[in-house]
């Protein structure tokens, strides 16, 4: 340590006192010998019992775990229509295709047919630039 950072540790008066007066306050009283030896003995049954609540947070987030996968993997009801959904182009009647692919269509079914002119010119120059017009 360079003198220049032992200066810079040093302490003022008014830095000392208040050090001081925070380790009195905060200094614990002296145990007598019996206290010490209650202390010790307290502190080693702690640590060589561990408790036993720290078994049930991962018997919980198993069970939690296992809940979820039944309730994901139960198949759904079957003979049921699904229910109505109000969509947006309801009210008009004059929606455009993608709105009516959006909203309207099963999106579960694999569409048929060459997306490739839907694309903006910038696009398709970039489609059959890098992907072949695949």
């Amino acid at each position: 340590m360079t003198p220049r950072e032992r200066e810079d540790l040093e302490l003022t008066g008014e830095d000392a006192r208040f050090v001081e007066r925070v380790r009195s306050a905060y200094t614990p009283e002296p145990l007598s010998a019996a206290q010490r030896t209650a202390f010790d003995a307290r502190l080693r049954e702690k640590l060589e019992h561990p408790r036993w609540r720290g078994f049930w947070i991962p018997a919980f987030s198993a069970a939690a775990l296992a809940a979820l996968a039944l309730w994901n993997g139960l198949p759904a009801t079957q003979g049921e229509a699904p229910a109505s959904v109000a969509t947006a182009n309801a009210a008009s009647p004059a929606g455009t295709a993608w709105e009516q692919l959006l909203f309207e269509s099963d999106l579960t079914r694999v569409q048929v047919g060459d997306d490739s002119d839907e694309l903006p010119p910038d696009y398709a120059a970039i489609e059959i630039a890098f992907f072949d017009g695949v």
